[in-house]
């Protein structure tokens, strides 16, 4: 369903069903294998990671799509490397779209408050603290 709405090029429904899913996504997850709940969130990233248009970026749509990555990241499990580096990635694009929207304001033109932006970095910073934390959890997992 969500490739479907992929395919037909509607960014903003696209986002909030894949907003819908990742809100859900950690009781969805619950009753999966390691390797289905990777797939889910593999799939989720994707699908944000190729639908994300940094040019119409307002600070809604980067709250929203902030949001998704944190419930995809959730407590940091069944996520594999190139599914965190994408979700790194993806989220640098939303910090850089962020910045933009303050960064290329012409005179005369509005700037987005500092209260509109602040929840973007707050969930952004939380999600990768704890994809940073997994990450390293899991590599002295593997050292030991």
């Amino acid at each position: 369903a969500l490739e479907d709405i992929a395919s037909r090029g509607d960014a903003a429904k696209l986002l909030s069903s894949l907003e819908a899913s990742a809100t859900s996504l950690g009781d969805v997850v619950t009753g999966m294998s390691a390797a289905e709940a990777l797939s889910l969130k593999t799939r989720l990233t994707d699908l944000l990671f190729n639908s994300w248009d940094g040019g119409t970026t307002t600070p809604g749509t980067a709250l929203q799509a902030v949001s998704i990555a944190l419930g995809i990241v959730g407590d940091g499990s069944n996520l594999d490397g190139a599914t965190t580096d994408k979700l790194i990635t993806v989220m640098g694009s939303f910090a850089d779209s962020i910045l933009g929207l303050y960064r290329n304001v012409a005179p005369g033109m509005p700037v987005p408050s500092v209260a509109q932006a602040d929840p973007v970095a707050t969930k952004m910073s939380l999600a990768l603290s704890t994809l940073l934390g997994s990450t390293a959890a899991s590599t002295r997992r593997r050292a030991d």
